[in-house]
């Protein structure tokens, strides 16, 4: 709001406490004179995996999406299965994710980098 409020962008939030797949339109309050974006940045993972239950709730999210009808959709995934059925399944999968970003910082910053540090013990640890 504080980085809108700064470029005199008009800004509306509104946070609804639902899982995905019970939102309704109604819930949302739109107004179709405004631009709708849809941001669903690795958020998709939190959806049960269509592998899992006969009635898929992430093909359900995303036609209502589709409903929506928005200006934007930003979709963005990780590669993974961390809905699997299985936990050595999801467990491999995310040793995997965890490994390869700590790769990523040895192969791209120094061991003592300040940044390097914060990332590895404030965001990947918790």
């Amino acid at each position: 709001m504080e980085y809108a409020k700064r470029f005199n962008v008009p800004f509306k939030y509104h946070s609804i406490a639902k899982n995905w797949e019970n939102v309704r339109i109604e819930d949302l309050e739109i107004d179709r004179e405004e631009m709708l974006m849809v941001n669903s940045i690795y958020r998709m993972r939190n959806v049960v995996d269509e592998c899992v239950m006969e009635n898929q709730p992430r093909d359900s999210v995303l036609k209502f999406i589709r409903k929506l009808n928005p200006d934007m959709f930003v979709h963005g995934v990780l590669n993974g299965t961390y809905n699997a059925t299985y936990f050595p399944t999801r467990f491999r999968e995310a040793v995997f994710h965890f490994t390869t970003l700590f790769d990523m910082f040895q192969a791209t910053a120094k061991h003592d980098d300040d940044d390097r540090r914060f990332f590895e013990q404030e965001v990947f640890v918790r």
